[in-house]
């Protein structure tokens, strides 16, 4: 009799295990096909943001204050869930493929000394150096040479495509969160440093309608942040900013300089944010988009897809 009880419990413990992975196979395989789903979605939205994106390329200069960035698509339902996404510009940021510059080099100082880490300049000019070997070593920005000779000239152009190919390769997927291993680069400084931080390939610059106000205090160290955040707001609201001699010359009246040549009057590279719902799940895709053409053409080339942030 004891037996036989050990025996059905035995089988009904068996069965029960059964059961139970059973149900995790179902909901991993529910999981993996959501996810699919969602992807193809994500996709999906790469070419529905080509009519926007057209019209901006499109735009006149002293047009592009009427589009608001982020740029935010209207919410798709889809079956057993919804869409949202949105575009900014990864032009309103310090592009570290350029850091072999003074300007990006001094106003990197600036924000890490601002930090709430407070470092020391000597400090912060050590986290740079080892910010630039790092990317040297991973091929994202070059080391700084001697010009050639003219009998080293053929040489050196021979090899320039090549090495311009890696570092294109390299950089449409590297991500400032890769810096943490950086020394002195401790967490408090990542969150304060990072959102400043963008590694495009080739020299872009920055966008001067999008930058954010305390980015301007570091490029422009005599204003406040309440003088940055006017000017930001007249670039917005005033449709005769169309330059970055306009801007220039609205910094200048707050008794500040800066570079004109960090900057450029309209983006080329934005990011594509999509979030998909589907069974009360929430998957997030990150698409780097470059975007190039005329009032006749435009061409949307998509350099890169991710889960996590660029």
């Amino acid at each position: 009799m004891v037996t036989a009880m050990l025996v059905v419990v035995l089988v009904a413990v068996l069965l029960a295990i059964t059961i139970y992975y059973q149900q995790v196979s179902i909901a991993r395989a529910q999981q993996i096909q959501h996810a699919t789903q969602a992807y193809q979605y994500a996709v999906g939205l790469e070419t529905l943001i080509s009519e926007p994106m057209r019209a901006y390329v499109k735009a006149k200069p002293d047009e592009l204050s009427q589009f608001r960035w982020p740029l935010r698509l209207d919410p798709i339902p889809v079956a057993g869930g919804n869409i949202t996404a949105w575009v900014t510009s990864m032009q309103n940021r310090l592009n570290l493929a350029e850091l072999n510059t003074e300007e990006i080099q001094l106003a990197l100082k600036n924000i890490i000394v601002s930090s709430e880490t407070k470092i020391s300049e000597e400090s912060a000019l050590n986290i740079i150096r080892a910010i630039r070997e790092k990317l040297e070593h991973d091929g994202v920005i070059s080391e700084k040479k001697n010009e050639p000779s003219n009998d080293e000239q053929s040489t050196t152009e021979n090899n320039d495509s090549d090495l311009k190919q890696v570092k294109k390769q390299t950089t449409e997927l590297y991500s400032p969160s890769e810096l943490r291993v950086v020394p002195g680069m401790d967490a408090q400084l990542a969150r304060d440093l990072f959102p400043m931080l963008v590694i495009l390939p080739n020299v872009t610059g920055i966008d001067f309608r999008h930058i954010s106000p305390l980015l301007l205090t570091h490029l422009a160290p005599d204003l406040s942040l309440a003088q940055a955040q006017s000017i930001m707001l007249q670039v917005k609201n005033d449709p005769k900013i169309t330059t970055v001699s306009d801007f220039s010359a609205r910094v200048e009246q707050a008794n500040s300089e800066l570079s004109p040549g960090l900057f450029i009057e309209k983006s080329d590279y934005f990011m594509l944010h999509s979030v998909i719902t589907l069974a009360q799940q929430e998957f997030h895709y990150y698409s780097l988009i470059k975007i190039s053409g005329n009032e006749r053409a435009m061409s949307l080339k998509i350099l890169a897809r991710s889960r996590t942030p660029f």
